[in-house]
């Protein structure tokens, strides 16, 4: 897979897609990466697990019934998010930050995203904020429009 020049990405988690349908703390900066990426000022990406995992964080909302959760899916599916699928270069890259950074494979995907994108990744994740600090983590909380 070909890397995309002169652009701007960010990837975002699925701590941050659940605040766009969840009032939760930071849902304001996780609204501004959206409204951002609607205006064009960026590009957000995620790998394609991020459908799955908020699919999943919704079905077990209360809140949520299974026509919600189709909607909050058919919603992002439409924003057009770079999403990036796994392949056999990415799973390796992939289980490589999974094992040196005590992570998920699932979190690491996120990170690996990033580093190929050479990108911010935005998260509410506690997880990825303490065990990955470093050039491509960001808390949601320090978003603002400026970045």
């Amino acid at each position: 897979m070909a890397r995309p020049e002169a652009l701007t990405f960010i990837v975002i988690d699925s701590s941050v897609a659940v605040k766009w349908f969840k009032e939760e703390t930071n849902t304001a900066e996780a609204l501004k990466l959206r409204e951002g990426h609607i205006k064009g000022e960026f590009i957000l990406a995620a790998p394609e697990l991020l459908l799955y995992e908020l699919s999943n964080a919704l079905r077990y909302n209360p809140d949520f019934g299974s026509e919600d959760v189709a909607k909050a899916v058919e919603e992002v599916m439409e924003l057009q998010l770079r999403f990036i699928p796994l392949g056999k270069d990415w799973a390796k890259n992939t289980s490589d930050i999974a094992f040196k950074k005590a992570l998920t494979f699932y979190d690491a995907a996120y990170l690996a995203a990033a580093k190929y994108l050479n990108a911010p990744l935005y998260t509410a994740d506690k997880k990825i904020l303490e065990n990955a600090k470093g050039q491509f983590v960001r808390n949601i909380a320090d978003f603002s429009v400026s970045n």
